[in-house]
């Protein structure tokens, strides 16, 4: 008896511990009410477009919702040479509960910077930038 009451605790700190880490808001937005969950169909890579899935989340409430303000986003490589460049443009498709962003070539190795932004009347109202690396044989990027 003892036992149990020591491991009850213990266990629904574990699955509290959890159910954070599963949490759907994988990157927060700082002038919005929303954060965001970046889901690539398949691993990143060079060989194929690299589309993903865009789900904004309502912070307070938790729940998927569609903002109002436009969807943009883009790639962009910053090179040790002090060169830049981006890729092609994405096809951004709007669903119910998500978008699905399409077009995402990734032509070089090394790290990329995907950048998605909220535009209102062509003012980006709030954005968020996060590294995607692109290595061959299992290799990591410097990040």
């Amino acid at each position: 008896m003892k036992l149990i009451l020591i491991l009850l605790p213990l266990i629904f700190g574990l699955n509290k511990a959890m159910a954070a880490k599963s949490s759907p808001c994988q990157y927060e937005l700082k002038k919005s009410n929303y954060c965001v969950d970046i889901h690539f169909l398949k691993t990143p890579s060079r060989s194929y477009s690299s589309d993903f899935e865009l789900r904004f989340i309502d912070k307070k409430t938790k729940k998927v919702v569609m903002p109002k303000d436009d969807l943009k986003s883009y790639l962009w490589m910053k090179m040790k040479s002090g060169k830049e460049h981006g890729s092609a443009p994405f096809k951004i498709e709007k669903l119910k509960d998500k978008y699905v962003v399409t077009n995402v070539w990734l032509v070089m190795l090394g790290d990329w910077q995907l950048h998605v932004q909220l535009v209102k009347e062509n003012k980006v109202v709030d954005k968020l930038m996060t590294a995607i690396c692109v290595a061959r044989g299992g290799k990591t990027c410097k990040t």
